[in-house]
């Protein structure tokens, strides 16, 4: 029977408690179908199995392969680690890879420059929105006749938008297309009230990603009422469903769209929307960025910062001034992360996702600067340093430290002048620690508004005397 339960697969749970999927004959079929006809596989390919058959992108490339005749390789990675793939691809003559983008830029990461895959013609990433420096990695290491598929879907829904890139192909956007529609899965874009945005035919459109199919997954296992929340009532009336996938995406007016990361992503930094996904894309364009991600965090209470964690290319050190300056040339001063931390690598789930829930808390030690560092001198400076420290929750600044490169920000600013003022009894306007950003700067301005108030005391004394 086309409708009877054929698998039921557990979602990895990084956005909330693991959900037991359950998927039918015909929505399974209905994916190798695409997936077959899709990326031409034929008896001559052999497929790479780089995830366990437990999750629902390895289960494509199970399918794939048996029901086509070709050959299926398995590489177990959490035993034998992601730094043996890019040799093992080359060695057994692989043609055919799926992976996350994460994975995929560990993969090369080791690669010389002339490396290559000789043999792959086709390298499907998906489950994470890609970047611009993803493509030329495939453009660098992989051969002429190779083509990368930009794939977008979930377990719920299998696979319903997918773009093809070329040696050739220029990216000219901040982020990379997702593309088109795969036969029998309809995309819809959602505003905040569950109603479709209406289209534009020369504006691009965004929304929450829903897609309307006759082969969704029928539910999740023993979970009615969240089954019954997933999805919309379709007002059509026909035999087509529509589920909500909870990630954010802009459509083009050609039709084209735009994967820009999950909904939970969106965050508010000062009253401004910030989508993390333009972060890490602008971050993933630096040339001493190898894997990138950005989140929200709170570990002191009140304390919601930016942080971007950061894994460089081989032999470089970006410093936070460098990469500060990089960002302020593509993104707004409120969308830039306030702490920086550098890793060696980013941690993963089993399916290749990011593990958001291993990412460290910032180091509150001063952070990587080009600036050196100079203690504090004099009562001024050490009692602005000992404001500074508290607000920012550095254990140490120097007196030339830039107070944006320290992490500094627009509330924090409003908590340093106001600490600073009633400590000294001045003044200060608020853009006065934007136009002098460092200790120094402020200590100089504080003595000479001293000294001013001191003479006109003076002045002041004489003329009630004289009077």
């Amino acid at each position: 029977m086309p409708d009877a339960l054929a698998s039921l697969l557990y979602t990895s749970g990084s956005t909330g408690e693991p959900k037991g999927v359950s998927q039918t004959h015909q929505s399974i079929l209905h994916e190798i179908m695409n997936y077959t006809n899709g990326l031409h596989i034929t008896p001559n390919d052999r497929l790479a199995l780089l995830r366990p058959v437990t999750l629902s992108a390895a289960l494509r490339n199970f399918y794939g392969a048996v029901l086509n005749g070709a050959c299926l390789y398995p590489f177990n990675i959490k035993a034998r680690g992601m730094d043996r793939v890019a040799d093992w691809l080359a060695e057994e003559e692989i043609t055919i890879i799926r992976a996350s983008a994460t994975m995929f830029r560990q993969m090369v990461s080791n690669l010389d420059a002339e490396d290559e895959f000789p043999h792959l013609r086709l390298v499907y990433l998906g489950a994470e929105p890609l970047s611009n420096t993803d493509v030329k990695l495939y453009q660098k290491h992989c051969s002429d006749d190779c083509v990368l598929i930009n794939g977008l879907g979930s377990t719920e829904t299998t696979t319903f938008r997918w773009y093809f890139f070329g040696k050739e192909t220029r990216i000219t956007t901040g982020t990379v297309t997702v593309g088109y529609p795969v036969a029998g899965m309809e995309v819809l874009l959602l505003d905040e009230n569950g109603q479709e945005v209406p289209p534009s035919p020369t504006d691009e459109i965004m929304g929450e990603i829903a897609v309307k199919s006759r082969y969704l997954f029928p539910g999740y296992w023993r979970k009615p009422e969240l089954t019954q929340a997933a999805f919309l009532a379709d007002r059509e009336g026909d035999s087509a469903r529509i589920y909500r996938t909870g990630d954010l995406g802009r459509m083009q007016p050609d039709g084209c769209l735009e994967h820009l990361g999950c909904k939970d992503s969106k965050v508010m930094v000062g009253g401004f929307s910030v989508e993390l996904a333009e972060v890490e894309m602008a971050l993933l364009d630096q040339k001493t960025v190898r894997q990138a991600t950005v989140m929200m965090r709170e570990d002191s209470p009140g304390d919601q910062r930016l942080v971007a964690y950061i894994v460089p290319r081989p032999g470089s050190n970006p410093t936070v001034s460098a990469l500060l300056a990089a960002l302020l040339r593509k993104l707004p001063q409120h969308m830039l992360p306030q702490s920086f931390v550098l890793l060696d690598s980013l941690p993963q789930l089993p399916n290749g996702k990011l593990d958001l829930k291993k990412l460290p808390p910032p180091d509150p030690g001063r952070p990587n600067l080009e600036t050196p560092f100079v203690a504090p001198e004099g009562p001024v400076q050490e009692v602005l340093s000992h404001i500074w420290t508290q607000v920012l929750h550095l254990e140490q600044v120097g007196i030339r430290d830039s107070f944006l490169e320290l992490g500094g920000s627009s509330l924090l600013a409003g908590q340093v002048i106001s600490r600073v003022n009633k400590k000294f009894s001045v003044e200060l306007p608020l853009k006065s620690l934007f136009a002098s950003p460092t200790i120094a700067e402020m200590a100089l301005e504080i003595v000479e508004i001293q000294l001013t108030q001191s003479n006109q005391q003076e002045i002041d004394q004489m003329l009630a005397e004289l009077a």
